[in-house]
Formats: C-alpha cells, sequence, structure tokens
C-alpha cells in the first residue's frame, strides 16, 4: 500500500506584542488563511515581505511569524 499526503491549509500567523498592560506583556496571535496553496508563489521571502509589509500598518509590534501548513493524508491502491 502507498500513502499520499495532500496540503489542505497554509496559514501565516503572526504574534503580536502589545507591550506591557497592568504589569504585564500582553501578547496576541493573528491567523490568516487565505495564503496560496502553491510554493512557487507562496516563497519563503514572498511570506515574509507580506507579513512585514502588514506588520507596517499595526499598532502592535510583530514578534515572531509562522507559517503553518496542513496536511491530509489517504491510502492509495497501488
Amino acid at each position: 500500500m502507498a500513502y499520499e499526503r495532500i496540503k489542505t491549509k497554509h496559514e501565516l500567523k503572526m504574534n503580536l506584542n502589545y507591550g506591557e498592560i497592568g504589569g504585564k506583556i500582553k501578547r496576541k496571535t493573528k491567523t490568516y488563511s487565505d495564503i496560496t496553496l502553491d510554493e512557487a508563489v507562496a516563497t519563503p521571502e514572498a511570506v515574509y515581505e507580506t507579513s512585514r509589509a502588514m506588520g507596517s500598518l499595526m499598532e502592535p509590534i510583530i514578534d515572531s511569524r509562522n507559517v503553518v501548513m496542513t496536511y491530509g493524508i489517504s491510502q492509495t491502491n497501488e
């Protein structure tokens, strides 16, 4: 039996730092799921530069950027 991996979702998660509020650092995560599944278009450089441009328009500071890819696995009859 052979197994096949199919990409089902590609997300950009940005961890935002709102600074110290009430003696504690406030952080939130923003997720953008409308990223293309085509890795020829969504290269690491393109995703990073896009998140950097988005971050320049936001008030909180971006702590980190993460790309999350979700795959489905199925069994083939080969």
